[in-house]
């Protein structure tokens, strides 16, 4: 009897456990996705973000809607449906439990779609007359391991004489989500992809190469924000834009012509122990405009000292008042929008916030220019609260910036580019009969002597330097006190009524 028993009950407390695994999975894989959108949520205006949540025991339904733009303000001719707003849907199906879909072991299966509005797809034709759809597999296993694998076909989105023309896209995510708190990293990687509008006057071709990126951030439930320690690295091997315009003096079409080549970035989003958080990234690559070639392209940007409570309210209170779909509302006015922000701004800059570049350098045969600045504010507190947002900035704002260059390359850019009709080829050397470049170069050289004279520049070697610091009025170049009017002179006027009188009579 005990036998029989146990047959019946164990495939029932089998049958059990199996629909309450594949139902805590669920929730636990979409309570995870539905915490992003949280964040999301936290910079949008309101209503221009739905989330729909549909669950199942075996299959969860979650869609993402976005809403872009405003509604038309009068139903009439004059305003038709295109001028509706845009409305995106993202939409996962997450079949889940330890067979998701019945395929194969692991923790969730989910498939992803991109709905796109109207105004675009009915415009948008598929490479094989199908259309056009972005799409994503993802497997999850049990141990928070994941691969993710996106995919849209070529296409064409065409309005009248115009069109784009978007090539095949494919990526490539793996990496592992923590159910709780812990490290998410990733590894992605997409292939090369193509993007080229026509019209009949003008034509833009954009190629990016392959394009590899890896990374990781702390997640912790426990402290939801839109912030979380990150960084990250990346290269693509190349980047290519080319167009043509008209000549706005009516002759020959104008040519635009840039390539990147090994590109590389970094990004990092850090807290320090004030509880402030930093960003910073930074951009590297070879380069060529124009056929002028450039051995090294550098460039760095940070923001720093960002308080991130009073950052995502000023945030969120900007871009609320900027797109405002009240039909009784004038434009948005930018000079009354900071009135309104001010006591937000107020709140955001007493954490002593810094904006900075740095350095932006450009390298040609071995010669090197670049120049760094931080721009910020300093001392900002409550007590300024009655000040008027001008005068508040003129008072407390501060600023640093360097600036330094080899002399070889003023030479070589005097010559290749101010002594030539047009820009060259960095290899190119100059004409033996190249007067003007010579002419150009020595110009240059003068000019560059006398700042050195005045005390604008500094001479350290080979180079030319400089420094500027602003501390609210205050200003200090080279480390002297200094003024515009320095460069500019004072112009005092008429000394005397006598003299006011004689001046109007020579005019």
């Amino acid at each position: 009897m005990k036998k029989k028993a146990w047959a019946l009950i164990l495939p029932l407390g089998l049958g059990v456990g199996f629909v309450g695994v594949s139902a805590a999975a669920g929730r636990a894989i979409t309570d995870k996705l539905s915490d992003h959108s949280a964040r999301v949520r936290q910079l949008l205006p309101k209503g221009a973000f739905e989330e729909q949540v549909e669950r199942g025991v075996f299959r969860t339904t979650r869609t993402l809607t976005f809403h872009v733009g405003c509604p038309p303000r009068v139903a009439t001719d004059a305003l038709p449906d295109s001028a509706a707003p845009l409305t995106f849907h993202w939409r996962d199906v997450i079949q889940h439990g330890p067979l998701p879909a019945l395929t194969s072991a692991g923790l969730a299966q989910i498939e992803s779609s991109l709905e796109l509005p109207n105004a675009f797809s009915d415009h948008m034709q598929a490479e094989g007359g199908g259309k056009w759809s972005l799409v994503a597999h993802t497997r999850i296993g049990f141990d928070g391991q994941f691969e993710s694998k996106l995919s849209a076909p070529a296409t064409k989105l065409a309005a009248g004489n115009d069109a784009l023309n978007f090539s095949a896209f494919d990526a490539k995510v793996t990496g592992h989500i923590p159910f709780s708190a812990g490290q998410l990293t990733y590894k992605a990687s997409f292939s090369p992809f193509d993007l080229q509008q026509n019209s009949p006057d003008s034509a833009f071709h954009v190629t990016l190469g392959r394009f590899d990126l890896q990374g990781q951030m702390q997640l912790n439930p426990a402290k939801p924000g839109l912030f979380m320690p990150m960084q990250g690295h990346g290269r693509m091997t190349h980047v290519l834009l080319r167009g043509s315009a008209p000549s706005a003096a009516g002759g020959m079409p104008s040519e635009l012509a840039l390539g990147l080549n090994d590109v590389g970035f970094t990004h990092a989003l850090e807290q320090d122990k004030a509880g402030l958080w930093s960003m910073q990234s930074s951009f590297r690559a070879s380069s060529e405009i124009l056929g002028y070639k450039l051995d090294k392209l550098e460039l760095s940007v940070a923001l720093r000292r960002l308080h991130e409570p009073s950052y995502v309210k000023l945030a969120t209170e900007a871009m609320a008042m900027s797109s405002r779909c009240d039909a009784n509302a004038p434009e948005p006015d930018p000079g009354e929008m900071l009135v309104k922000l001010q006591d937000d701004l107020l709140a955001f800059m007493s954490h002593d916030p810094e904006y900075a570049i740095g350095p932006l350098a450009v390298e040609i045969g071995g010669k090197r220019a670049e120049l760094s600045y931080r721009l910020g504010t300093k001392g900002v507190t409550a007590q300024d609260k009655g000040e008027s947002l001008p005068a508040l900035l003129l008072s407390k704002s501060v600023g640093h910036a360097e600036a330094a260059v080899d002399l070889a390359l003023v030479d070589m850019v005097a010559q290749r580019v101010l002594g030539q009709s047009g820009l060259q080829p960095a290899s190119a050397q100059p004409s033996a009969s190249g007067a003007n470049s010579m002419a150009s170069a020595i110009m240059a050289r003068a000019m560059i002597e006398g700042f050195i004279s005045e005390g604008y520049l500094k001479r350290e070697g080979g180079r030319v330097t400089a420094t500027l610091d602003t501390a609210g009025e205050s200003v200090t170049l080279n480390g002297k006190p200094f003024s515009l009017a320095d460069i500019i002179g004072d112009d005092p006027g008429p000394a005397t009524a006598a003299d006011a009188e004689a001046s109007d009579d020579s005019e």
